[in-house]
């Protein structure tokens, strides 16, 4: 026995998901691995993370999070682009409202590749308004304002 599995059992312990199969965390693999198999140990119960402590370091590795459903590891999310946040007031007849927010609609998210997020609506003097909620990419200065010019 080497002396780095010899050190891996006397840090080894029970899986804390399923409390049946004994591992430990093998740094060059970036996982957990079975005492018994030298497998690497995929827990049917819950995610498994590298240990927080107690376990030998050997070098400055980044740990890698795995789906415990599939055993592959969590994809990093990518970086959101930055937003302006706005809202629209849109009112008339129903019709007309529907006209707004479907132009509205095509030029945040069609045009621009923004978002809406949502809309209230009620009635004020037999009149339909709806608060409109949209976010639009920050690149541009003027996407807020031209998304406005071109409502009205």
């Amino acid at each position: 026995m080497t002396q780095s599995s010899s050190s891996s059992l006397t840090n080894s312990r029970l899986c804390k998901y399923c409390n049946k199969v004994q591992i430990y965390w093998n740094n060059s693999k970036g996982t957990f691995v079975e005492v018994e198999t030298g497998n690497k140990h995929f827990c049917k119960s819950a995610r498994t993370k590298p240990p927080s402590g107690g376990f030998p370091s050997e070098g400055n590795t980044r740990p890698t999070y795995y789906n415990a459903g599939t055993g592959k590891p969590f994809q990093t999310q990518q970086q959101k682009q930055p937003t302006k946040n706005s809202i629209q007031v849109l009112k008339g007849s129903e019709i007309e409202v529907q006209k707004q927010y479907e132009r509205l609609s095509d030029i945040v998210v069609g045009e621009l590749g923004g978002k809406i997020h949502g809309s209230q609506s009620h009635y004020l003097n037999e009149e339909l308004r709806i608060v409109v909620y949209y976010e639009v990419p920050a690149s541009d200065a003027e996407n807020r304002e031209m998304v406005k010019k071109r409502l009205n």
